[in-house]
């Protein structure tokens, strides 16, 4: 099957192109905001980094975005905080949701202290680079329709990843049991500790 590049994923752009990656077809996308293509790339879409990337996104044309990419990381340089204080700041800032003990706790065990004195997260930034080629999406629903156990979803309503019944990802499994968190979002274990807690041994229990 033909692969076919998507360039947009805003409001009109994200169900179109969703729909395409739901019917099976191989996707390569881009929007001017990389957060938009997350919840693609989780579903097998490759991402591809301007429009003309897009326009060349065949196999040796990716391959070559991938080593290139993968290599301007080994000269980044973390961001650095003059303490912990401002580190605790930014976690407060970037998730709201979290109480001040737990983003301190993340804080203390997430951060690293660096040679200068300064503090940098813990975080391979190898991560942000996605192999260009994954496993399909159609096999990778084979994959989750394979699953004969009982399967818990939890999404929260701040997450940037798509709802899974929206989606048509909760409809592949066969016995999946999906909850929302209101006032949650990707982090929704910190969120809603003591919800998420309670769902998951209520769960594993039933």
């Amino acid at each position: 099957m033909e692969t076919i590049g998507f360039i947009g994923l805003g409001n009109m752009g994200a169900p179109m192109a969703g729909r395409l990656l739901a019917a099976g077809y191989p996707l390569v996308v881009h929007d001017a905001r990389a957060s938009a293509g997350e919840s693609f790339r989780a579903r097998g879409a490759r991402w591809a980094d301007t429009p003309k990337a897009v326009a060349e996104a065949g196999y040796a044309g990716l391959m070559r975005q991938w080593i290139t990419d993968r290599r301007a990381l080994a000269g980044r340089i973390p961001r650095r905080y003059p303490s912990l204080a401002e580190a605790f700041a930014r976690m407060k800032e970037v998730n709201g949701f979290l109480s001040d003990e737990q983003a301190r706790h993340l804080t203390i065990h997430g951060a690293s202290r660096n040679e200068d004195g300064t503090w940098s997260w813990k975080y391979d930034p190898y991560l942000n680079v996605h192999h260009p080629f994954d496993a399909p999406y159609e096999e990778v629903g084979k994959v989750w329709a394979a699953i004969t156990c009982p399967v818990l979803l939890l999404w929260g309503r701040e997450s940037p990843f798509t709802l899974p019944d929206d989606d048509g990802r909760a409809a592949l499994f066969r016995d999946a049991r999906l909850k929302i968190y209101d006032q949650a979002g990707h982090w929704l274990h910190h969120d809603q500790f003591d919800r998420f807690m309670a769902d998951v041994n209520g769960f594993i229990a039933g």
